[in-house]
């Protein structure tokens, strides 16, 4: 790119040798130039959780109006139910906040959510 400027005619600085255009060309004879600093890769994402063996989990207990809910996921679909009541064939048996929700399954076995770890 030439400029003029009335008479005279000014020419761009020269780019440096390495392609640099945001470089003279006389800093990088000159040696002027700084290095730049080394870019640090970012640490990479924590692993995700591994999914549940069991496709049956306890997420949690809810309480409103003196009522006792357990919040479970059965197969990904999160349910709440009280104390007997019924769902996908599990029964509610008991809920306890430290020992976790007793379930009678659909043959008949009992079994035991333990509480999240979250």
């Amino acid at each position: 790119m030439v400029c003029c400027l009335g008479d005279q005619v000014a020419h761009p600085p020269a780019i440096a040798e390495d392609g640099d255009p945001f470089r003279y060309a006389e800093e990088h004879r000159q040696g002027t130039a700084s290095a730049a600093p080394a870019i640090k890769a970012a640490p990479s994402p924590p692993a995700a959780p591994a999914p549940s063996a069991n496709p049956l989990r306890l997420i949690g207990v809810v309480r409103k109006g003196g009522t006792v809910k357990a919040a479970v996921s059965l197969w990904g679909e999160t349910v709440v139910m009280a104390e007997g009541e019924e769902s996908r064939g599990y029964k509610v048996l008991s809920i306890d906040d430290e020992g976790g929700v007793r379930l009678r399954g659909p043959d008949g076995a009992e079994l035991t959510l333990p509480p999240s770890t979250f």
